[in-house]
């Protein structure tokens, strides 16, 4: 059973905090902010009103250079079994100078069988005074062995006007078209924050080249490249998010999302972007473009 971040919180200020937490939903940059939030919370030096965000510890962690708080991020296409040894190998000592170690895994989803297998050791066996968090969009693409061990936190997706106001904006400036961002993003924190790092403009023009793609006109394919991996990446995304409202809407069939589903995933394998995207286009033009408006 899943509860929200305030329950957790009191369940941490009360002693009675799981060893391994799953964080899903919401946004990466959220999820990330929690976890080093109630890694304040738990080392704070403060007798009253934890986290203080003012005393030593606070401080290192808000600039993620305490010893015991540790954040692993995505460097690669997947998070592989030699980079959870790694982390196993001090995950059993004893906090360097904080009262709890916490380990945050990013895109934990991303883990591989094996790398998520070796997580099962630390879950049947937690270290005292160890906090292992794993965060994702999605807590379903995690594998049922290590997700049934964890106790799950849901972190709902920012209300518009506040995400638009403090999630986007303080990190870019120059003239951007927040209100598309969110439109294209779908209310996915960082596919719209994606979104505004390419160019909003840029990103609807690759929507509309390729809908002009598969409604026959072919030839346009070429303008949409070249594309990297990540833009491919976000233009893929984009599309679920159109299909889904699409399908939803009832103005096109169903058929038309998984070859998009499975050029997602491809891409993230890091699968050629060009390839990618033509075989997508074709599967979708099969389909029949001419039922798009």
């Amino acid at each position: 059973m899943s509860m929200n971040y305030s329950l957790m919180k009191r369940a941490a200020e009360q002693g009675k905090l799981a060893h391994l937490l799953l964080f899903y939903n919401s946004g990466e940059k959220e999820r990330t902010e929690a976890a080093l939030e109630l890694a304040m919370l738990l080392n704070c030096s403060s007798v009253k009103d934890r986290p203080c965000h003012e005393c030593i510890s606070c401080r290192k962690i808000s600039q993620e250079n305490h010893p015991d708080i540790h954040i692993l991020k995505l460097q690669k296409s997947s998070i592989g079994i030699e980079e959870i040894l790694k982390m196993q190998e001090n995950i059993y000592k004893k906090p360097f100078e904080g009262k709890y170690k916490v380990y945050l895994i990013e895109q934990a989803d991303r883990l591989t069988l094996p790398a998520a297998n070796a997580l099962l050791k630390v879950a049947e066996e937690p270290p005292e005074n160890t906090l292992l968090i794993l965060s994702t969009a999605n807590s379903e693409r995690i594998i049922a062995t290590l997700r049934s061990r964890a106790q799950e936190v849901y972190f709902p997706v920012p209300d518009k006007d506040v995400f638009l106001r403090n999630g986007i904006e303080s990190e870019t400036s120059g003239e951007i078209d927040y209100e598309l961002a969110y439109k294209l993003g779908g209310r996915d924190p960082d596919l719209i924050r994606r979104i505004v790092a390419m160019g909003t403009e840029r990103v609807e023009n690759w929507l509309e080249t390729y809908l002009a793609v598969i409604k026959g006109d072919f030839l346009k394919m070429y303008s949409l490249f070249p594309l990297d991996k990540e833009e491919a990446l976000v233009l893929v995304q984009v599309l679920q998010i159109y299909f889904m409202k699409e399908i939803t809407e009832g103005r096109v069939p169903p058929a038309y999302l998984p070859s998009i589903n499975q050029a997602v995933i491809a891409l993230q394998r890091q699968a050629n972007s060009r390839l990618a995207i033509e075989v997508l286009a074709l599967k979708q033009m099969r389909i029949g473009g001419n039922t798009l408006g």
